[in-house]
């Protein structure tokens, strides 16, 4: 997907989710591709491993077994949306 096919999409998700056209009007002209913290970005190791290799480290039984129980699970993510990590304010 392109750039500009995913900032058009986000600006339809923001508007259907009451962001007013004002406001993406006000933000959108910062938003521009920046090719490298796309490069930083691919460039981080971890993400290099294939998953099951990946979660198998991060929730490691040792891990599992350290968790308290009772512990309450992590909060669902905000529906809001938000920038890419590819894009920059100017």
């Amino acid at each position: 997907m392109s750039f500009d096919r995913f900032l058009a999409d986000l600006k339809a998700q923001a508007a259907a989710a009451g962001v007013s056209q004002r406001a993406l009007a006000e933000a959108s002209p910062g938003l521009v591709y920046d090719q490298g913290i796309v490069n930083r970005d691919r460039g981080q190791r971890v993400f290099g491993q294939i998953f099951t290799v990946f979660a198998g480290r991060m929730a490691a039984v040792s891990r599992m077994q350290q968790a308290r129980p009772g512990s309450r699970p992590m909060p669902r993510p905000s529906r809001a949306p938000r920038r890419s990590m590819a894009c920059r304010r100017l």
